[in-house]
């Protein structure tokens, strides 16, 4: 049973880490420069609350 419950865990951790890398993230625009968006595994802007998916980078 523990293997089964580990072996869902550490499907879903591959599955959050594999959403991130196709993803991206606003950094919000600060008052002398712009937004930027960074890749969702990017570790510049640690934030993950504003992830968007790679279509809507491609039209920002």
């Amino acid at each position: 049973m523990r293997e089964l419950e580990a072996e869902e865990e550490q499907e879903r951790r591959k599955a959050v880490r594999e959403r991130e890398r196709v993803s991206f993230k606003i950094q919000p625009q600060r008052s002398h420069e712009g937004a930027l968006l960074h890749r969702g595994n990017c570790g510049l802007y640690k934030s993950s609350f504003a992830s968007i998916s790679a279509e809507d980078a491609a039209i920002a």
